[in-house]
């Protein structure tokens, strides 16, 4: 079966397959526009990681030889920039709760809100010294129960 699309959107799929795989690769070789929604190559589960969205990314990258031509999601500033928008915050008044420095950290640095790290996930506290400035979040906490008092709520 010949397969159409003119945009092959990549997320996390719990369900992925070879055959959702060789489908979206047709797309992308007959000229579908290639979206990513958020590029974490892994999701934290309580006892290790499962593939994320980057990670099944990774399988039609190296197929396809292409590049995402969009990433809407983390670590692009987008899908944050409409969502404050949407709202009417203004990022200096808005905060980003992530547990990965280089994507969730890095994001809401870059859109001047305040970056807040949860211990839960994949970073830890000794990874934040030897992160890039831009990479290093206004907050660490241990957990996710912990964000209002981060926040002063």
């Amino acid at each position: 079966m010949e397969k159409r699309a003119e945009f092959v959107v990549c997320g996390l799929d719990r369900q992925v397959n070879y055959e959702k795989l060789d489908g979206a690769l047709q797309c992308l070789n007959a000229g579908a526009k290639f979206i990513l929604a958020n590029s974490d190559p892994t999701l934290p589960r309580e006892h290790g990681a499962s593939p994320g969205s980057g990670a099944i990314a990774a399988c039609l990258v190296c197929a396809s030889g292409r590049k995402p031509d969009a990433v809407v999601g983390k670590p692009s500033l987008y899908l944050v920039r409409e969502l404050l928008k949407l709202h009417g915050v203004r990022a200096r008044d808005a905060a980003l709760v992530g547990d990965r420095l280089e994507i969730d950290i890095r994001m809401a640095n870059a859109a001047g809100m305040k970056s807040v790290l949860v211990l839960t996930g994949v970073a830890r506290r000794s990874d934040v010294g030897r992160a890039p400035k831009g990479d290093r979040p206004w907050k660490i906490i241990g957990s996710a129960a912990e964000i209002g008092k981060a926040l002063g709520i």
